[in-house]
């Protein structure tokens, strides 16, 4: 990647995962280069698209709700007196064939991703927050329900790189008990010092997540504020982001961007580089699409929602 290319450049001779023995410095490490990647994009549903450059709000999770259930667990778990809310974003240059998979709506054929631009537009954000909105997601259609403001003085916002984690790399396996091999971007430290990763439950993850190239934007707030509030909202419309915002449909975007007279003018629209070859087609194949007949928009679900009529029919599998 051209962004992973240019970094490996600039940072020769300088810090790297490898030159760490303690969580204070690397989370510091990790800090610096959240706030200086050349893009932030986000894979999601033309839903997400809609409150990020429509409403212009971005809406940050206590991580309760994640796909990784370790990492949703690690982020949310006791810290003292600090409860803690993230928006997660992939800094990679090129699209993730991965990343539309899990989260750009390939069942319903609404998939989006959003490239929010460079460091300039993210820390303008996090610099102008005057203050953030608390609360949940409730009814149905889901909306987000608000319950408190806190302002500038009641909580903090940063950016900070997921380093990666697994089993240390070494011929001796006794060196391996208080190692640990460490990822991120392009670089990684075979066997680093366990130590360095100790305290740094909202910015570590399992190494087979790594090609997701993960930077989040946390909020850190005291407890005593939040209590109850699983999301928080930040509106930004009053901030004028410094570069262009794109869109790219995801690779079995079914039609035209519906709301594109409704969005802003800066905005540029593409198609994903892999449109039209590759088959996105996850059920062809599958033995029980007969029994899906009353659900092929949500094929995902067919056979869990079929299941009793399945039964009745299995003979004929």
């Amino acid at each position: 990647m051209a962004d992973d290319k240019k970094e490996t450049t600039e940072s020769a001779g300088k810090e790297s995962l490898g030159c760490f023995n303690d969580s204070v410095s690397l989370e510091k490490y990790l800090k610096e280069k959240g706030a200086n990647h050349r893009s932030y994009k986000i894979y999601g549903t033309e839903k997400i698209l809609r409150s990020v450059f429509v409403d212009k709000q971005l809406y940050l999770s206590d991580g309760s709700n994640w796909n990784d259930t370790v990492d949703g667990k690690e982020f949310s778990a006791e810290d003292g007196e600090y409860k803690y809310y993230a928006r997660c974003f992939t800094y990679s240059t090129s699209e993730n064939v991965a990343m539309w998979m899990l989260y750009g709506g390939i069942t319903d054929k609404k998939g989006v991703m959003v490239d929010m631009g460079g460091a300039k537009n993210l820390n303008q954000i996090i610099e102008k927050c005057t203050k953030v909105d608390l609360g949940e997601f409730d009814g149905n259609p889901k909306k987000f329900k608000k319950s408190v403001t806190i302002n500038k003085d009641d909580f903090e916002l940063y950016l900070i790189d997921i380093v990666y984690y697994g089993e240390a790399i070494s011929k001796d396996e006794k060196d391996n008990k208080d190692k640990v091999y460490l990822k991120r971007s392009y670089e990684s430290a075979p066997n680093a010092e366990k130590t360095c990763i100790d305290g740094l439950k909202r910015a570590i993850k399992d190494i087979g997540w790594s090609y997701e190239n993960e930077c989040r934007l946390i909020l850190k707030v005291k407890k005593k504020l939040c209590e109850g509030c699983s999301v928080a909202e930040i509106n930004f419309s009053k901030i004028d982001l410094d570069k262009k915002i794109t869109v790219i449909t995801s690779p079995n975007y079914g039609e035209e961007l519906e709301f594109k007279k409704s969005l802003e003018k800066n905005v540029s629209y593409k198609e994903s580089v892999h449109k039209s070859k590759i088959s996105w087609n996850l059920c062809k194949g599958c033995k029980y699409l007969r029994f899906n007949k009353y659900c092929k928009k949500k094929l995902i679900y067919g056979y869990k929602k079929s299941k009793d009529y399945a039964k009745k029919q299995r003979f004929e599998i």
